[in-house]
């Protein structure tokens, strides 16, 4: 079951080694977390294991106090989403799982510049490894046969600032929920360390880590530019139109590179015929490629085919 604490000293556990601080509200919190470093939900983009946030996008976010709003959007549809996936984990996992009131964050005096804003604590899973941090995630891909690397460094902060033992991901994708166990790796906690305070140092000193491409770090420029002004032009220095050729020379080998990728495809389908996926004989790989048109069969068109001379018919 998962029982709502609404003091810090509720939930039973020896929480003196931490500082538990508790906002009043949404608006407190966030600007909390902007003076405490790197947290969980971060810490994959300050390492540049972000698919979506690299870590100049993220830099930008933190330099200049500005989030783009897809990210604001994101971030609070999980929060509205997490007691659910919880409510689902305790009653499936018959473990008692404590929430800690709304907008708290974990700091631990021995790890400066790192902080852990938990979804949610189990008190114990039965195997003598004691309390462990929960974290409540939607998923909407296939299947995961692995615990994603930035849900797993998410899991390790909370597990460095409590200094505890484990912690479990919930990634739930329907109606069906599916859960990572993580425990605690030491060379992995001295690794994310190191890149943190690495991050943190570009952050204070407002040294630029290296321009990426990620989705996040686009929106992030976009959201600090703002609306183009109508109009205006800039000169920019001479060693942009180097750049500018790069950018052409990129773009031609993308669109090269993805019609390549989609040959190969084509030869998958074409050796599979209609069956729906297909294995490899003496290896564990599999797949599908099945084209993203809908109603492809209701658009085929049927015809003769072309017979030419000498050919066999």
């Amino acid at each position: 079951m998962i029982r709502e604490m609404l003091a810090v000293d509720e939930c039973g556990l020896d929480l003196s080694h931490v500082e538990v601080l508790v906002s009043r509200s949404r608006e407190d919190w966030l600007q909390l977390r902007s003076v405490s470093g790197l947290g969980g939900s971060n810490i994959a983009a300050a390492l540049g294991k972000s698919d979506w946030l690299g870590p100049y996008g993220l830099w930008l976010e933190l330099t200049t106090g500005t989030r783009a709003p897809t990210r604001i959007r994101n971030a609070r549809n999980g929060e509205l989403l997490e007691p659910g996936i919880a409510a689902i984990y305790a009653e499936e996992t018959d473990r008692q799982v404590l929430r800690f009131p709304p907008h708290t964050i974990i700091r631990n005096p021995s790890i400066p510049g790192l902080f852990f804003s938990p979804d949610f604590l189990c008190l114990d899973a039965g195997d003598g490894m004691g309390p462990g941090v929960i974290d409540a995630k939607t998923w909407e891909g296939a299947k995961l046969d692995d615990i994603p690397e930035g849900y797993r460094l998410q899991i390790e902060v909370g597990i460095l600032v409590m200094g505890w033992q484990w912690g479990e991901i919930a990634a739930q994708r329907g109606r069906e929920q599916t859960r990572f166990r993580v425990e605690r790796d030491e060379a992995r906690l001295v690794a994310l360390r190191e890149g943190a305070e690495k991050f943190l140092e570009l952050v204070r000193t407002r040294v630029p880590p290296d321009m990426d491409g990620t989705e996040g770090t686009t929106d992030a420029i976009a959201a600090v530019n703002g609306e183009p002004v109508p109009q205006k032009k800039i000169v920019l220095p001479v060693e942009y139109a180097t750049l500018l050729e790069q950018v052409r020379a990129l773009q031609e080998e993308e669109k090269a590179a993805a019609a390549a990728v989609e040959a190969a495809k084509n030869r998958f389908r074409i050796a599979i015929g209609d069956a729906e996926s297909f294995t490899i004989a003496g290896s564990p790989r599999k797949g599908s490629f099945k084209p993203q048109v809908s109603n492809v069969r209701a658009h085929v068109r049927r015809s003769r085919p072309l017979i030419l001379p000498g050919a066999d018919a």
